[in-house]
């Protein structure tokens, strides 16, 4: 008896197209029209909007803090996981990068395995890393007792 040894097929592509966040009924409707687009003081300036509209308007920032797409189809335009999070965050990387100055400072918030596709993107444009932290939320954010509901 022998065993065969086929040779190798072509890898084939195993990623599904992402699921679409559209009409997931997560998008918010605000009741009333608001009356500015844009908010600050003499320390922070708020656009509302999409952030990539907005890139030019900066001054050059000496902070950026990025909460954007974790891959878990969070709001609408996030992507459906990990895999596509370089193509998302690129502009915005590269928009960031366009503006920021030596002693720039990136903030860049998301998950492990989020950090982990996205930095060479983060290092294609420059950036370098120097530090981690961990937001230990514990598990009250992920079960939690009221006291208010126990009893009944």
């Amino acid at each position: 008896m022998s065993l065969s040894n086929p040779e190798p097929s072509s890898p084939k592509t195993l990623k599904r197209k992402p699921t679409s966040t559209v009409g997931r009924g997560k998008v918010v409707n605000l009741n009333t029209n608001l009356n500015f687009s844009a908010w600050n003081d003499e320390s922070v300036a708020l656009y509302l909007g999409d952030s990539l509209e907005h890139y030019n308007n900066w001054e050059q920032p000496t902070v950026i803090v990025s909460d954007g797409a974790y891959g878990v189809l969070g709001f609408e335009g996030d992507t459906s996981d990990h895999i596509d999070l370089p193509n998302w965050y690129e502009p915005h990387i590269e928009a960031w990068s366009k503006a920021a100055i030596p002693c720039t400072t990136l903030w860049f918030w998301n998950s492990e395995i989020g950090w982990a596709v996205v930095h060479p993107v983060l290092e294609k444009y420059g950036w370098r890393y120097v530090n981690c932290n961990i937001w230990n939320k514990g598990k009250g954010h992920i079960a939690r007792i009221y006291p208010d509901y126990a009893s009944n």
